[in-house]
């Protein structure tokens, strides 16, 4: 969802291997729709200044599995809001989501936290934006 450099190259791979995702890679408007109806958010970004996507993601109670790469690990608290991996590593990321996936009660309480205001293990960023967020996706 969303638009970027690579996203001609994702769209051709996207028809060449006959799963056809590119309604998933254009701009959309209703981003927080789209989001609510989510199980899992996936920012497997090699670079990513603050992490607003995950951000996003998190204000409309869905789960994060991201990359460790900028100001992302600010964002996800690493078993309690999400899970973070090293950049590049696919199995880490996979094993993550597959985790969240079949453990219903991990993913509702990823998703719980960030959005009940509490505050994690440690301080971050993400529990005093979430709720400007949550305000915004809802305008």
């Amino acid at each position: 969802m969303g638009d970027g450099p690579d996203r001609d190259a994702a769209e051709q791979k996207s028809i060449a291997s006959s799963c056809d995702a590119t309604s998933a890679s254009r701009k959309v408007d209703n981003v927080a729709d789209i989001l609510r109806g989510s199980d899992l958010f996936l920012l497997p970004s090699e670079t990513e200044s603050f992490g607003l996507a995950a951000l996003e993601a998190m204000a409309c109670a869905v789960p994060v599995v991201a990359t460790a790469v900028g100001g992302v690990p600010e964002v996800v608290v690493h078993g309690e809001t999400g899970f973070l991996t090293p950049k590049g590593d696919v199995d880490a990321m996979i094993a993550h989501s597959l985790r969240l996936l079949r453990d219903g009660a991990l993913q509702r309480a990823c998703a719980t936290l960030p959005r009940a205001g509490r505050s994690s293990s440690r301080p971050t960023a993400s529990c005093r934006a979430t709720s400007s967020v949550r305000g915004v996706l809802r305008d």
